[in-house]
């Protein structure tokens, strides 16, 4: 039984135009090229659901909850980003009356 042409697949040289697996006929010797030598991704890249998880930059500490601790923990995370927010504004208000008292100050007391 003959063997079967395939069709080269369409995905193969995706944003490079002609870098596609070459069909029957086209041959890599007459056109004065090497075949290039296939690159490995690594395991983490290939597998969809493990590549979120390793985007994550801590580490996603609640992977292993459930939905409803998860839900609480993000809750949670709002909530303490939210007071650091504001306890950097309260600082960043204290000192600018801080720095303008001081100068009120010195402008008051300074010999003309």
């Amino acid at each position: 039984m003959a063997s079967k042409r395939r069709k080269a697949s369409r995905k193969a040289g995706r944003g490079r135009p002609g870098a596609g697996r070459p069909l029957a006929g086209e041959s890599m010797v007459l056109e004065g090229r090497a075949a290039r030598p296939q690159v490995r991704t690594p395991p983490v890249a290939r597998n969809r659901g493990m590549a979120k998880r390793a985007v994550a930059p801590d580490g996603d500490p609640g992977a292993f909850l459930g939905p409803e601790q998860q839900y609480l923990l993000r809750k949670r995370r709002e909530v303490e980003r939210r007071e650091a927010r504001m306890r950097r504004t309260v600082a960043g208000l204290v000192a600018a009356v801080l720095i303008a008292a001081a100068a009120g100050l010195f402008w008051v007391f300074t010999p003309a």
